[in-house]
């Protein structure tokens, strides 16, 4: 497939090598209107570039367009690229309103192109074999899933609108969609009602940065879901490296000192491409541990199963069993994405389609809804 960026931020900066390794993608073009980052990533990999997303998508040769751009500008670019005959795949979230989606939705299905929504925790190697693993039942049927995760979110370089939650900022639209994505792959059921309670806590950066929700699906099954990114603990300190959080933590806040709100959108847009460079033009490295978005327990009837660095670990009555999960094409942990699009390209039916991405962005407005209301709220599926 042949391939153009629509913004080189620190999200495509992330999934980069596994587009750059897939066997099946040919990057081609980038449209990126800041000058350095433009310039440099068409100097290394020496495609097309343009300053404007429309240019791009009148760029014959190009079959997708993998929109990273912010989250305010979605559903121009995905409307642009649909109705220029492009495939789109779009950074969560799909869109910040249900009508923004609905038109999105529409627009893809007049063109006849594939519309589809990532790269989110759901695509993950290890939470698709939770889904196979819930489908067979193997080890009975599902009741529940149980996922948290803390990290230093609110403390990376921001852009003024990613500290507004009116603008899409904060984890509810950002990080949360994440563990949605994963239960809801995983359950492959229908969310039929989310209580939550949001927290924002730093008057200095005033958006939802914590979340403890509860979300219930039509199958029965029940998904416990927290996350903190307000950098007092770290993913990391539970595996053993307490002291690497805590300088990573130390460091993040200390270089947001005294920064204007225009210094630390420059330091954000350099966060991405600009910083991780020379990791993403060398030579590829092989990953050895799957990621995981903090920590993520399934409860079967007859066994508990948790993501792990290889896989999944699986604890019943008197037996551990360990079972492996391969990384996607090209080696990387991220390729599952690409391996999705190709095959819904090619005439298959995704699992991560423009309607799962609206539904994910439901269930991340009754989750803020909820937590105004101090109610039970059922998302507009």
């Amino acid at each position: 497939m042949r391939i153009g960026i629509v913004g080189l931020g620190r999200a495509a900066a992330t999934i980069l090598p596994s587009m750059i390794a897939h066997p099946k993608i040919d990057i081609v073009a980038l449209a990126e209107p800041n000058d350095e980052l433009r310039e440099a990533f068409c100097a290394d990999f020496g495609v097309r570039g343009y300053a404007r997303a429309e240019d791009l998508f009148e760029d014959p040769e190009l079959e997708v367009a993998y929109i990273a751009t912010p989250h305010q500008f979605h559903k121009e670019h995905v409307i642009g690229a649909v109705e220029h005959g492009k495939h789109v795949l779009v950074e969560k979230p799909i869109a910040l309103t249900l009508e923004e989606c609905d038109a999105m939705i529409a627009a893809a299905d007049r063109a006849g192109v594939v519309f589809m929504v990532g790269h989110t925790n759901g695509y993950d190697p290890p939470v698709l074999a939770l889904r196979e693993l819930a489908a067979s039942r193997r080890y009975g049927a599902l009741g529940m899933i149980n996922t948290f995760n803390y990290s230093d979110f609110l403390y990376r370089p921001r852009r003024p609108e990613e500290l507004d939650t009116r603008l899409g900022g904060g984890i509810m639209y950002n990080q949360f969609p994440h563990q949605v994505d994963m239960a809801r792959t995983i359950t492959d059921a229908k969310v039929v009602s989310v209580s939550a309670v949001c927290g924002s806590w730093d008057v200095d950066r005033p958006t939802e940065a914590s979340v403890a929700a509860l979300l219930r699906f039509e199958n029965g099954v029940a998904a416990s879901i927290v996350y903190s990114g307000y950098a007092h603990l770290s993913n990391d300190a539970l595996t053993g490296t307490e002291d690497r959080a805590r300088r990573r933590t130390e460091s993040l806040r200390s270089k947001l000192i005294d920064l204007t709100p225009e210094q630390e959108a420059a330091a954000k847009a350099r966060s991405g491409y600009i910083e991780r460079r020379a990791q993403i033009t060398g030579p590829p490295e092989r990953p050895t541990e799957h990621e995981r978005f903090g920590v993520l327990i399934a409860g079967f009837e007859g066994a508990d199963a948790v993501l792990a660095p290889g896989g999944l670990m699986v604890y019943g009555d008197g037996f551990t069993e360990e079972i492996p999960v391969p990384f996607g094409s090209g080696g990387q942990r991220r390729s599952t994405v690409f391996d999705e699009l190709y095959d819904a390209v090619s005439g298959g039916t995704p699992i991560h389609d423009g309607r799962w991405g609206r539904a994910t962005l439901a269930v991340c407005l009754a989750a803020l809804e909820s937590s105004v209301s101090g109610r039970e709220v059922s998302p507009k599926i």
